[in-house]
């Protein structure tokens, strides 16, 4: 059944990997604790719905949750134990709720089972399980009839038997000295030598979302695009200076765990940036006391293919733009002061001068202008840049000891102390990027332009007027009563298009053109219309689609008339169109100048 084979194939994966016992070991636990309940087999047969499933083995995190933990000076977390499994479901609604599983004395065999509580990835259990939360508060705890399973606070007094570390969204929180700490214990010295599958699990198991440690952890993306260029396998050893340097930096690794970062910032923000990272401070003003604190960080590698230092630094700008307007929406910063500070002289002309930039420029130009305004932007002197770690990556023990997450010491001086010099551009760099100017002219009378298209501009016009041309000529002849007044016929109307198909040949090929076209087979019949002889010969009828009438690709008319078909085919495609005109005409690259047309 298709139950049976849904099932088959979610278990599939956790069977072999060996974590199909610790799948079915959650339902015995909610079988125990009666939050699923199994179906008896005279109820099997009584309709409902099966709701497939999965194993979730990891959770992962926001980044936003964690800059709003460190926002206010005091902060409660706890953790609910199955939040959702507390609410309980109304028993006429629990066969909405059924779900497969294997019986346990036989794989083959399937057991049906209902839950009795909400379970996540009903439409209406996230709003039942997090709507009570307030903004800014971590958990779903405070309800009623709900089991704690752990609680942490700071500056309440303290709770007696509780670690002096608490995990808060994977970040470790040192609740006595209230800073945030790295965790690296994921991270183990490898027992052989490594391969690239074991440098990327390595790297990714460093986890950092605030940026915090993210010069250390440069070092291992480097190694890893070494082993790209380098062609390797997922699982062939690396070489040994990429081992070598890999182990030193996994034995190095442990020293992360000494940097402390204060967990609570307040009041003004001030913004940083330097190089192809961004990294974003904090100033803190409070009678007096000047405090700079490390919001967050970002750093990304430069592409294997070549890019200018000035690209660069453009995409540094850009980047920075975005973690603080990020940052600013998350901690509610909104009113703030903001500064952006880069060293490039180059970059900064060009985000603050208006210019039609080429097409990479543009683009980051716009987007820079249309997060932050011109005027919070400054330069600040190479030497007076903070350290430039995100960029350049470091070991363990060396971040520890510098303070580049304290920003710059300038930033502690009074405003009107700041750097102000304004930088020397160089115009040629900056000139470099500037659009060409396009320089347009009137379009010239073409080579085969009739008299007729200087005052008609579509196909069909074109021909009812020559149509009309035979019947007026004839009645200026007559008196009034013996005028024809009638409506054109469309006999007529493919008489004048085979007089306009004439006149376009005419004035395109001449015999020494029809002897050229050595590929085609060009005949001219009985009404002096060129066309070309295809190899289609046993078809009965249709003497226009064995012998299509011979046009050329860029007369004008030709144009029109491909104009005409498109819209008679209700704006059909290139194929569509190409097909349809060669039921009747050959046009010389008629593919190439449909696409051009259409």
């Amino acid at each position: 059944s298709s139950g049976w084979k849904r099932l088959a194939s979610t278990t599939a994966r956790p069977r072999a990997e060996n974590k199909l016992e610790d799948y079915s070991a959650v339902f015995e636990d909610w079988l125990e604790e009666g939050v699923i309940e199994e179906v008896l087999d005279e109820e099997v047969s009584s309709g409902g719905h099966f709701l497939p499933h999965r194993g979730v083995f990891k959770c992962t995190s926001t980044t936003k949750v964690l800059l709003k933990f460190r926002e206010k000076k005091i902060r409660v977390t706890s953790d609910v134990k199955k939040s959702f499994l507390q609410i309980s479901v109304n028993q006429q609604d629990r066969d909405c709720l059924r779900f497969l599983w294997w019986r346990r004395d036989d794989q083959e065999k399937m057991r049906v089972f209902r839950h009795r509580r909400v379970v996540l990835g009903v439409n209406c259990s996230s709003f039942l399980g997090v709507a009570g939360p307030s903004d800014g508060r971590y958990s779903g705890d405070g309800r009623r009839n709900v089991r704690v399973k752990r609680f942490g606070a700071y500056g309440i007094g303290g709770m007696d038997g509780e670690p002096e570390t608490t995990v808060v969204l994977g970040s470790m929180w040192d609740k006595q000295e209230d800073v945030l700490l790295c965790d690296v214990s994921a991270v183990n010295k490898p027992q052989s030598k490594p391969t690239r599958r074991s440098i990327l699990s390595a790297a990714q198991r460093v986890f950092d979302p605030l940026g915090f440690c993210c010069p250390v952890t440069l070092d291992p993306k480097l190694l890893l695009r070494e082993c790209w260029n380098a062609k390797l396998s997922w699982d062939a050893e690396v070489p040994e200076e990429i081992s070598r340097r890999f182990i030193k930096w996994v034995e190095d690794l442990p020293m992360l765990t000494f940097m402390k970062i204060p967990r609570w910032f307040a009041y003004l923000c001030d913004a940083c940036k330097s190089s192809y990272d961004a990294v974003v401070f904090l100033r803190c003003e409070n009678e007096g006391q000047v405090s700079v604190q490390l919001l967050q960080a970002n750093s990304g590698l430069v592409p294997l293919k070549e890019i200018t230092i000035p690209r660069l630094e453009l995409l540094a700008c850009c980047i920075g733009a975005y973690l603080l307007a990020f940052v600013k929406r998350d901690i509610a910063l909104e009113g703030a002061k903001e500064y952006f500070w880069t060293d490039s002289s180059t970059a900064l002309h060009w985000i603050k001068k208006e210019e039609h930039w080429t097409a990479f420029f543009g683009n980051r130009v716009k987007e820079i202008r249309n997060i932050t305004k011109v005027t919070e932007w400054r330069h600040v002197p190479g030497q007076e840049n903070p350290e430039d770690l995100p960029s350049r990556g470091c070991v363990a023990s060396r971040l520890t000891q510098t303070k580049w997450r304290e920003g710059p010491s300038w930033l502690r001086l009074p405003e009107e102390d700041w750097p102000s010099a304004e930088p020397a551009v160089s115009e040629e760099e900056v000139n470099r990027e500037k659009r060409k100017g396009v320089v347009t002219s009137l379009r010239c009378k073409g080579q085969w332009e009739s008299w007729y298209f200087t005052y008609f501009s579509k196909y069909t016009i074109i021909l009812r007027m020559i149509a009309w041309k035979p019947r007026f000529a004839n009645n200026s002849c007559r008196g009034r009563p013996n005028r024809i007044v009638a409506e054109l016929l469309v006999d007529k109307v493919v008489a004048a298009e085979k007089v306009l198909m004439r006149m376009v040949q005419k004035e395109v090929f001449s015999s020494n053109d029809v002897s050229g076209l050595k590929s085609l087979q060009v005949c001219e019949d009985k009404e002096g219309i060129l066309r070309v002889r295809t190899k289609i010969t046993e078809r009965e009828g249709m003497e226009n689609f064995k012998c299509p009438v011979l046009l050329l690709s860029n007369h004008q008319l030709v144009t029109l008339f491909i104009q005409e078909y498109h819209l008679r085919l209700l704006h059909a495609g290139l194929h569509t169109v190409l097909a349809e005109l060669r039921e009747n005409f050959w046009i010389l690259k008629g593919r190439r100048t449909v696409r051009k047309v259409l």
